[in-house]
């Protein structure tokens, strides 16, 4: 529900012509299992292979999934390159274990919390959130709950200003 939910503000904010940047995970699944994520570009919908629930021993892994360098490095630019763009608004789905142990999209979020004057939506599992809010500090925020499935009422938000 998580990922739909950003593909639809994706779609409404840009339909608005607010500007967008960052990445988002988009399952992939073979046979009804789910055999990993790859990584969209926001700004340019290039997609790269992220995680696979087969790898070697040399690939750090995330759960049951291996993490592949080539989709972590293209995931860190383009939330690099939404910063430098200063786009209206830096998605990150989703932030979670990896960076709560410094690892995964961490620097980059420090960077944008640290140096960037817009809006950054960091899409977080319920469990995790708390510990995710402690870690940067992050004093302004708006939580939205996916669960609601009511997107235009956050979407508002950036349409509106």
């Amino acid at each position: 529900g998580k990922t739909s939910q950003v593909q639809e503000i994706i779609e409404k904010l840009k339909d608005h012509n607010i500007s967008i940047g960052g990445i988002y995970s988009s399952r992939i699944i073979e046979n009804n299992i789910t055999i990993g994520y790859d990584i969209v570009n926001i700004s340019t919908n290039e997609r790269s292979v992220f995680l696979r629930n087969t790898g070697n021993d040399d690939l750090q892994k995330i759960g049951k999934f291996f993490i592949l360098p080539k989709g972590l490095k293209k995931g860190l630019k383009a939330i690099e390159k939404s910063r430098e763009d200063n786009t209206k608004l830096t998605i990150i789905d989703e932030v979670g274990k990896l960076e709560l142990e410094n690892k995964g999209w961490s620097n980059e979020i420090e960077k944008l919390l640290n140096t960037s004057v817009n809006d950054i939506l960091l899409v977080v599992r319920k469990e995790s959130l708390e510990k995710i809010i402690a870690k940067w500090d992050i004093q302004a925020r708006f939580i939205y709950n996916v669960s609601e499935k009511d997107c235009v009422n956050f979407c508002n938000l950036f349409i509106e200003k």
